[in-house]
């Protein structure tokens, strides 16, 4: 698939979330706002961090937050 980046362009967004948002909440609002991230986040499961945090979905954001998402890589 594409790179997330070139579904949302750019390789920073910001997004604004209500005082108690989780992971969760962030992730479905990404998806809303560009569906085919969808298919990205169900290909291969990323690996989100929150700062320098590993994080799962029941992490809570706060503002300020930077949100990584980090998806699998394998070669050689």
């Amino acid at each position: 698939g594409e790179p997330y980046w070139r579904t949302t362009g750019g390789r920073v967004v910001n997004m604004e979330l209500d005082d108690q948002a989780v992971l969760a909440d962030l992730m479905a609002l990404l998806q809303q706002r560009w569906p085919a991230l969808a298919h990205e986040l169900d290909e291969a499961a990323p690996v989100f961090f929150v700062d320098d945090t590993q994080a799962d979905s029941d992490t809570r954001l706060v503002s300020g937050d930077h949100v990584h998402i980090l998806w699998p890589m394998a070669g050689g």
